[in-house]
């Protein structure tokens, strides 16, 4: 496979290693493949932040001290400062901030630069999608993102196995009777997920007179522009912008069954969900090792206390929360016995309480569990604590205790650990989730991978590094930068190097099966 990858000449100093899976996206009429390039950009994007302590709303994953080695967006923060600023997506690598460079700085240095208050002026890298190389595509939007025309046929998101079926993608063109026909279309975002949907069509109006377009539609991307992660404004703007051609690409849920089986055959069936799996029965049977640099121990406080006297500890996570966490300690109280006694630390994971295991509760089943046995005059409490080589980690700990000490109330409110706290944690403490990805022949699954076995840093575990527009991976919407592999099709990735696995993702013609492991990036 001839991948190439154009990159910004300013930029290749940049740490690129990392292997994209399936470039190929369409072959010609002699059965010859056509070549593609992967196609990224290099932009500067400046945000100021009004109030110092205001949060730019960026998850972030990957350092030089993790497999990933650069420093990546893994999510947006709906109704955050980048949100509404709409420049930045989730997969940009971050090369610089305010001229300083954090291709080879750890995770918790970069994090420290990010969170500077006023003026920040980032330079990243952009992934634009893959550039066929095909002379006859030339009237194809040169921005890259949008799917072509052959892609909407079927959702590339899951079938009725799959715990995750949103509907299918279509492309839907209007023309303009001239340039300043509006299209009758009223554009909304909504409160539980980010994006814009189509919140009615005008009756007279163009939309609704071409009958393609519905109420609901997801709209992911309008003459090549990404809106995956847009605003109704930013829509607004580029059909206010456009010619009398506007292209569409939307994505449409799938149609509820209806009452008495009287849905369309085939269709009831692909439209029903399956309920997703309850918390307690996704313990990770795929037993390995943490990335290497990062570790773990367990620590044990037993001690005798009157009744009445609290523990001094308040606890986020849960298996019911979005990330599925364990249970974790946001703040150890100076009121409390665990305070004096100065074993527990934020960030500690709790693993039971005088023998009543704690990894695979609920927050409410925990906090429970907790008042129940605190009421003891004896207590036991178990704890993990991740550990890492890097100096600038323990030192962004220490800092985070004494900012505790200021006021713990207030910042135990706000306090999450950092990506890479959660990287040392042993596997049966993962949250394991199964995502099935589906494809035509000759697309690419549009993720990239770091890690595996390798002589001089031995077995590595897989990681997510890049995600590309307008491909299969990227609208499921599920992967995320920074999730870890662990099984494909079943088969654990344990003891595989590169040229084992890339070889089994490709062999995957239409459907593939991963295993993954998602920790919450650090938030700036």
């Amino acid at each position: 496979m001839n991948q190439h990858v154009l990159r910004n000449e300013s930029i290749c100093s940049i740490n690129l290693k990392h292997v994209c899976i399936d470039s190929t996206l369409s072959s010609s009429p002699d059965n010859t493949p056509l070549r593609s390039s992967l196609v990224a950009e290099a932009n500067v994007v400046e945000l100021f932040r009004e109030e110092p302590e205001e949060e730019l709303g960026l998850r972030i994953v990957g350092g030089k001290d993790t497999p990933l080695g650069n420093i990546v967006i893994q999510e947006i923060v709906r109704d955050s400062l980048a949100a509404r600023d709409g420049r930045l997506a989730p997969g940009d690598h971050i090369l610089e901030v305010n001229d300083v460079s954090l291709a080879s700085v750890p995770h918790s240095r970069a994090i420290a630069v990010l969170r500077q208050p006023s003026v920040l002026r980032l330079t990243v890298m952009q992934e634009k999608g893959f550039k066929t190389r095909d002379p006859r595509s030339d009237h194809l939007p040169s921005s890259g993102p949008a799917p072509s025309a052959s892609q909407p046929s079927h959702s590339p998101h899951g079938n009725a196995n799959s715990n995750h079926n949103p509907g299918s993608v279509l492309q839907v063109t209007l023309v303009k009777s001239q340039r300043s026909e509006p299209l009758g279309i009223k554009l909304i975002r909504k409160s539980d997920e980010s994006g814009v949907f189509i919140l009615d069509l005008l009756s007279g109006g163009l939309a609704a007179k071409d009958g393609k377009l519905r109420n609901n539609d997801k709209v992911l991307a309008i003459n090549g522009h990404d809106l995956r992660h847009g605003t109704p404004e930013s829509a607004a703007q580029i059909i206010q912008a456009s010619e009398v051609r506007v292209n569409f690409v939307v994505m449409r849920p799938a149609e509820p069954q209806e009452e008495g089986g009287g849905s369309r055959e085939g269709h009831s069936r692909a439209a029903r969900r399956v309920p997703e799996p309850q918390y307690f029965r996704r313990r990770s049977t795929y037993i390995k090792d943490p990335p290497g640099g990062f570790s773990s121990q367990e620590k044990t406080v037993s001690m005798k206390k009157e009744p009445r006297l609290s523990l001094g500890i308040t606890i986020a996570g849960g298996r019911d929360c979005r990330s599925r966490l364990p249970v974790y300690i946001t703040s150890v109280q100076p009121v409390g016995c665990l305070h004096r006694d100065g074993t527990i630390q934020r960030g500690d994971v709790l693993l039971s309480i005088n023998g009543v295991d704690l990894t695979q509760l609920t927050y409410n089943e925990a906090v429970s569990v907790l008042k129940a046995q605190t009421a003891q005059s004896q207590v036991a409490l178990r704890v993990i604590q991740t550990l890492s080589e890097n100096p600038d980690e323990d030192s962004e700990a220490n800092k985070d205790d004494m900012d505790t000490m200021e006021d713990p109330r207030d910042d135990a409110l706000n306090w999450t650990p950092l990506w890479t706290r959660w990287l040392g944690l042993p596997s049966p403490m993962h949250w394991c989730r199964d995502i099935v990805l589906q494809k035509t022949n000759n697309e690419s699954w549009g993720f990239s991978i770091v890690g595996g076995y390798e002589e001089c840093h031995g077995q590595q575990p897989f990681f997510i590094k890049t995600i590309v527009p307008g491909t299969p991976a990227h609208f499921d919407g599920r992967l995320k930068c920074g999730d870890e592999i662990v099984a494909v099709n079943g088969a654990t990735t344990v003891g595989m190097n590169n040229s084992s696995l890339i070889p089994m993702l490709k062999l995957q013609k239409n459907k593939v099966t991963l295993t993954v492991v998602s920790w919450p990036g650090s938030l700036v």
